[in-house]
């Protein structure tokens, strides 16, 4: 099966999603994606899609979400039963908690991928001047531990190749040299025909 994980970076804007899904795939999404396309499973972690999520009557996908009180990971199905997943990463006091994190984990640990595709996944890299780095937000997010996180999923996961998608800027490459050596890169307009032609 291939992994296809969606984040909400800027390197994504303009890419049409609607030819991802198909039965050799799974597609995971994090947080706000809802709002214009609807995943295979979505990762909701910040308190507002939570709550919206919950809210919700009707749902095509199931989501996964940080339980608090037990500090685990668990599946909301859309019949609103909810399962315990077991071993997923990015969910602890060092590492923090990161829907990226987990849907690259998700695909990786517990759907076993040998390939992750990784669209919209810019990794808070914040450069003077920049004014957002989140399709849905104004302004800058990121996290302490996010570039520890990574290179410790990368290092458990060694059955999976790890892909992000997108051109790299000149002045990034260095900073992915250096923290995230165990990344593939390919351009977009290859990921589109490996994936979505």
């Amino acid at each position: 099966m291939i992994g296809i994980a969606i984040g909400n970076g800027l390197s994504r804007r303009g890419f049409d999603l609607s030819a991802l899904k198909g039965p050799d795939r799974c597609v995971v999404g994090c947080n706000w994606l809802y709002f214009d396309y609807e995943p295979d499973v979505l990762v909701a972690i910040d308190s507002d899609p939570v709550r919206e999520l919950r809210e919700m009557k009707i749902r095509k996908f199931d989501w996964l979400t940080y339980d608090a009180p037990r500090k685990n990971i668990v599946m909301v199905k859309q019949d609103g039963t909810t399962e315990e997943i077991m071993g997923i990463m990015g969910v602890n006091g060092f590492y923090g908690k990161n829907s990226g994190i987990i849907s690259a984990s998700y695909l990786s640990k517990h759907l076993r991928c040998p390939k992750v595709y990784m669209l919209g996944f810019d990794f808070f890299r914040v450069d003077p001047g920049m004014k957002q780095n989140d399709l849905y937000h104004k302004g800058l997010i990121g996290f302490p531990g996010y570039e520890k996180a990574w290179n410790k999923l990368l290092a458990d996961c060694p059955h999976t190749e790890f892909v992000r998608v997108g051109e790299i800027p000149k002045f990034h490459t260095a900073f992915f040299n250096r923290i995230l050596k165990g990344f593939t890169y390919i351009p977009t307009e290859q990921f589109s025909q490996e994936v979505a032609p």
